[in-house]
């Protein structure tokens, strides 16, 4: 059910939406005389009425998985979006586009609940849309029209559902969804920062903030695989731990979904990415950031981390159960799962399997990532070509089989050369991508930079339908043209 606070403070287009999706739940639980669903009731009254007085007109419609009101497509917070994409699935399972709310003199619960009873029940008619007119004409619907194709078309010639409202902007995506996880990078991205920032001081730390953030991810997640994946290409060679640790949440995230596991889990490896390398502040920086090679004291150094990383996890202000489940993965994630790796304590228990999605997460990020280290980062193929080297030693096979699979050859951000000329950035892998083509944002030059433009499909075929029309020449790194891919993808 809705929240009082939210009730109040969250704009009328999103009550709308929040309320409806409520009410379609709660019918079928309470009895119609419980005053939470009463109260649900008044808040959807309300914002029907907020919307009247403000615009003069209701109209709430379902346009590709997106929600529009009038003619505005409507944005939600990531708290909000999986509601709103199980309402999507509720009206495209009853076939239903959309409804004009008329203004009443007064709309009476008794209404509403018959209202939500008939939509509960379209889904079992034959022809939904068909039942659900021929039921509105009654006398207690007179306050709702269902919209039909005529109504769509006439929203998209007044620009309504046009292009642009759909969510493109040249090749890059546009949505609300991206524009949430953006925000969500960001928000995750500040909280690490803060968190960091508080240990050197031994302030005791919460983590509410960040659990916050990182289930907001995970709804994103369960949208859409290939934004947070796009996310993931954020480089910041300044500020390369925070955007590392951030970049390793999202991959095994990604990767425990992947796995069918659990959101606790999921939830659980995303914060184990994020507090990952937290013992590198009790290193100096100097060694962090050196160029070329450590000596071997300094390496001796690193290799502690994840012993110190524990320590750190210890100024954590929750329970000690939840810090036990914080702190196996990040100690693991450089041991190797034949123990070659570090820190050497004697540990030999098989190693978690929380702590095998962060070991492929931690090497795929570090080598796609500039290093002081090295001279260049690698492109996202050659990575998991070396990765591959370390399958079965220090690398978990079937998980890393099922990393590439979610990748693809070519992951998200890999910057290709094609056989046209053309250059452009893996934007997408589709599920069913015929010999794993993906979908490419092509590159435009603009002055001394680049611009997104078309958005292309590699298994697009020729005029004769049997060569593809763009082939795949090589790789490079997005560092070469001096771009973020995650600026042209999202």
């Amino acid at each position: 059910m809705i929240s009082e606070s939210e009730a109040h403070t969250a704009p009328a287009g999103e009550r709308l939406l929040t309320s409806l999706f409520a009410m379609t739940r709660a019918v079928t639980i309470f009895h119609a005389s419980n005053p939470r669903l009463f109260a649900t009731i008044d808040v959807f009254r309300k914002a029907i009425e907020e919307i009247h007085a403000e615009t003069g007109q209701v109209m709430f419609r379902v346009h590709s998985n997106r929600f529009y009101l009038n003619r505005q497509l409507l944005t939600f917070p990531p708290a909000v979006l999986g509601n709103s994409l199980k309402l999507a699935d509720y009206f495209n399972v009853r076939n239903i586009q959309g409804f004009r709310f008329l203004q009443s003199e007064r709309l009476w619960d008794e209404q509403v609940i018959s209202f939500i009873e008939l939509l509960n029940r379209a889904e079992r008619e034959k022809d939904p849309v068909s039942w659900l007119q021929s039921k509105l004409r009654g006398e207690v619907y007179s306050w709702v029209e269902l919209l039909v194709e005529q109504d769509f078309e006439l929203i998209a010639q007044d620009g309504g559902l046009g292009p642009s409202a759909a969510g493109t902007d040249g090749g890059r995506r546009t949505s609300p969804l991206t524009a949430s996880a953006r925000e969500a990078y960001s928000q995750v991205l500040t909280a690490t920062q803060s968190t960091t920032g508080k240990l050197p001081s031994q302030k005791r730390v919460s983590l509410q903030r960040t659990k916050r953030v990182i289930q907001n991810m995970i709804d994103i997640l369960s949208a859409d695989e290939n934004i947070l994946l796009g996310l993931g290409t954020i480089r910041d060679y300044d500020d390369y731990t925070y955007t590392h640790s951030v970049n390793v949440a999202i991959l095994s995230m990604c990767l425990a979904k992947r796995l069918g596991l659990s959101r606790t889990l999921v939830e659980q490896v995303g914060l184990c990415g994020i507090f990952h390398d937290l013992g590198k502040v009790d290193i100096p920086t100097e060694i962090i950031t050196k160029a070329g090679r450590l000596t071997d004291e300094e390496f001796d150094l690193i290799k502690k981390h994840p012993i110190y990383s524990i320590r750190q996890i210890m100024h954590f202000a929750v329970e000690h159960e939840l810090k036990a489940k914080f702190v196996l993965s990040p100690f693991e994630h450089h041991l190797g799962i034949n123990f070659t790796g570090y820190p050497q304590t004697g540990h030999r228990e098989a190693i978690s399997l929380l702590g095998r999605i962060l070991a492929i997460a931690d090497q795929y990020d570090a080598l796609t990532s500039h290093r002081a280290y090295r001279a260049a980062p690698f492109s996202p193929d050659k990575a998991l070509r070396i990765m591959v080297e370390s399958s079965g030693t220090k690398l978990d096979p079937i998980l890393l089989k099922v990393f590439i699979d979610m990748v693809g050859v070519f992951p998200v951000g890999s910057c290709l050369y094609l056989d046209t000329g053309e250059i452009g950035l893996v934007a997408e892998m589709p599920e069913k991508a015929e010999a794993g083509r993906p979908i490419m944002v092509l590159l435009e030059k603009a002055g001394d930079g680049y611009v997104a433009g078309e958005r292309v499909d590699l298994s697009e075929r020729a005029e004769d339908g049997e060569k593809f029309k763009r082939n795949i020449v090589r790789s490079v790194h997005p560092s070469e043209f001096g771009i973020q891919p995650s600026d042209f993808l999202l």
